[in-house]
Parts: C-alpha cells; structure tokens; sequence
C-alpha cells in the first residue's frame, strides 16, 4: 500500500488539474444561460412581466453528442477546382437537383453549441448516400459571398462592423460572444461568407446565370447545405445563431439583373419557410418590398416573439400561421395546403426559395412541435408542385435548424428526395 502512495498522489493531482482546467474553460465560456432562455422566449402580454421559460440543459444535450474539434469532423476535401467540384458518390448532371455545400462551414465552431459543425457533418455523409441512390450531383464548393451581396440585404454598417470583427478574431484565442445565442470562432469567417456565397452560386445555377459544361442543362432545384443558418439574421444585427441572412442574400441576387443576363432576373421571389422558428430576418427583408413574399409556419409562443397572424407586411406579403405547443402533421399540413400555398399561387413567383429548418422534429431538442420526416417530405413535395405552375419549377432551399442530429440526417433525405422527383 505505501508503495502505491505516490501513484494515488500522482492521479489525485492529475485529477485536480483536470478539474481546475475544466472549470477555466466553463468561466472563459460557460453555456449561455441567456441563448437556452431565449429559445424558448415568450412574448409579453399586455400589462403583465415577460418571463422567459430555460428548458433543461439534459433535454437537448442528449440529443447534441459532446464535441471534439473541428478538424475531426472534417472530411478528405476533393482537389479544388474554380466554381464547384463533385464530391464522392455525385450523381447525374441531368438531375432536376443539385446540392452545392462545402466542408469550410465545418469551421464556424463553438463548444457545446447545438449549432454545432456534427450537424453538417451528419448531412455531408447522409447525402451521399442520397445522391448515389437517387442520382443527383453534389458539389463542393468554393463561392464567396460578396460585400455587395451582403449590403443588398443587410446596412453597410452592419456589415463593415462584421468585417472588423472576422478580423479581430484572427488574432483572439476564444469565441467572441454577439448576443446570448450567437457567437463567432474563428473559423466563422469562412464559414458564414461560404455559407451566404453557395446560396447566390445555387440561385445562379437555378436561373441558368452559371456556365455549363456543353450537353448539360440547369438544374431546376438546388439545395445548399450550409451552415451557419441565416433567417433570424436582420438587416442590422446577428442573431439566433445567424450572421447574414442567406436565403435573403440569394433572393435579392435573384433579383439583381447580371450584366448581359436581364433575361435570367427572376422579378418576384416567394420565401416559404417551416422552421420552428420564426424567421423573423427573413420578414424583415420582405416586408416593405412588393415583389417578395414570405410565409411561415413556426410554434408560438417561441422565440424570437415574432410572427404574429396580424404581421402582414406593408403589400399583404407577408403570411404567417403560428402553430401551438404540441401541433402535429394535421395542424401543419392544413396550414400550408389551405393557407399558405394558394396564396404562393397568387402571388405567382418567378424563383420559389424555402428556409428549411428541421426542427418542428418530434425529436428536436430545442421546440415542441410534433412533425417527422413524411411531413418534411409532403410540404417539400407540395412546394415543388406549386413551383411547377407558376416558376418553372425554379426552387432554391437553404438549410436553416434541426438540431437532433439523427433527425436532421433523416429529414433531409426526404427533403431531398422531394426535390429530386419531378
């Protein structure tokens, strides 16, 4: 026993040290109190206090496997070439989809953050699986989003200030808190201006703007699979894990006439979009113009607060449809076939875009909607069919939430399965 001694003193310092160096980190970055309360945020009734509801940190951290780093996550990248290059298992050029991504938005990474780099990760393997079943490309791409395509959107302020902080964030260690939700690393450079720059690079594919390879035609539909998300991103401020708001920066490009291209300008827009949560970004950007149109189905009370029936926009251009607590597959159903749809119909878009978030999942940790993966499919698939009668079948989805990484992966896959079909 006296033997041992040093070696029990040896592990019990061992541990202790362990012990000091977890709590440093927890102190330097502890879990957002402020980012789970406001997840699940309650808007304020006339007359009395606002409450915010914390969810427990098990319920979600279940599902949310620990990370590691980064670079772990990573997979081998195919040699680069300009534009997008396949990755393993593409499928045909003559597919009505493709899927352009790119394993650079690994990088925006925060530790224990539910938008964590595993959910990109869980997609990057799933679709290729997908896209050798179903025969779609999948391309892994170099596109960049510009100042100019972000200032469409977004103030130039805003921007110019997120520009000074990518750079500060070369020379600092730890993550750079924005609000309770939203935060940068250093690797959320690349990631967000990759992420806003393969929707514009999607939209131009769609439009027929892209070069192709002689004897290939545009794909009808694209899905960039990107992250971090982008709709609760407004014209002035990041938040709810968004930085710039993508799907917008891809419709205001839509409608931004390329030299020599005019013919390609898609004039009316719809963004439809079944997210848990509102996109209140997204309304945002919509609202005062004419020539967009947003609707949404997303559960209510739940962060950001927004989203209200009575929010119209300044052209009636703007539907929203709250779902209650607990709302399942007959509720969301009914709200897009009845409600939503025929209204995209009237409006009669030239481009359809979707912010397609996964998290209404029985599954997902951070809502309580009761859908699954045939619902995804069926408004995905009914999305398209509208699509057809009045854009040309012209649709661009974005990944926006899904935060059950099991879920996320599945969901997916029949989204797009429901893009693929004709």
């Amino acid at each position: 026993m006296l033997q041992e001694y040093p070696l029990l003193c040896q592990k019990r310092d061992q541990a202790l040290i362990a012990l000091v160096l977890a709590a440093l980190l927890f102190l330097s970055y502890p879990p957002s109190a402020v980012m789970f309360k406001s997840l699940f945020y309650f808007p304020r009734a006339s007359g009395s206090s606002s409450s915010l509801h914390t969810p427990s940190l098990v319920r979600w951290s279940r599902h949310v496997a620990p990370l590691s780093s980064p670079t772990e996550l990573q997979t081998p990248r195919p040699r680069r070439f300009a534009g997008a290059t396949p990755l393993p298992g593409a499928g045909s050029h003559d597919s009505p989809l493709t899927v352009f991504t790119s394993s650079d938005c690994l990088g925006h990474h925060i530790l224990g953050h539910p938008e964590s780099p595993q959910r990109l990760q869980q997609l990057l393997n799933t679709s290729v699986t997908t896209s050798r079943e179903l025969g779609f490309p999948v391309h892994h791409s170099m596109a960049r989003a510009t100042k100019d395509n972000l200032e469409r959107v977004h103030d130039r302020k805003y921007v110019e200030r997120m520009y000074h902080l990518f750079q500060e964030m070369q020379e600092r260690a730890s993550p750079l808190p924005l609000d309770g939700d939203t935060t940068l690393s250093q690797g959320t450079e690349v990631a967000a201006l990759r992420a806003a720059g393969i929707v514009v690079q999607a939209v131009d594919a769609v439009l027929g703007r892209a070069p192709l390879p002689e004897g290939q035609t545009a794909p009808r539909r694209a899905f960039a699979m990107v992250r971090p998300p982008g709709h609760h991103a407004e014209p002035d401020k990041a938040m709810g894990f968004c930085i710039f708001n993508n799907v917008m920066v891809g419709c205001a490009h839509a409608q931004s006439p390329l030299h020599g291209m005019a013919h390609t300008t898609a004039a009316r827009v719809a963004v439809l979009d079944f997210d848990v949560h509102h996109g209140n970004g997204d309304q945002a950007m919509c609202w005062d113009h004419r020539d967009r149109f947003y609707a949404s189905t997303h559960q209510a009370p739940l962060f950001p607060g927004t989203g209200a029936a009575t929010e119209t926009g300044a052209y009636d251009n703007v539907v929203n449809v709250p779902l209650v607590h607990g709302a399942g597959s007959q509720e969301f159903r009914a709200a897009w076939r009845d409600v939503i749809l025929p209204r995209v119909t009237a409006f009669a878009p030239d481009l359809v875009m979707i912010s397609a978030g996964f998290d209404g999942h029985w599954r997902d940790p951070l809502a309580n909607l009761a859908l699954d993966e045939a619902d995804f499919y069926w408004v995905t698939k009914e999305i398209v069919q509208v699509a057809e009668t009045v854009s040309a079948g012209r649709v661009v989805s974005v990944l926006e939430g899904g935060y059950d990484i099991e879920a996320l992966g599945s969901s997916v896959s029949e989204h797009l399965r429901a893009l693929h079909e004709s």
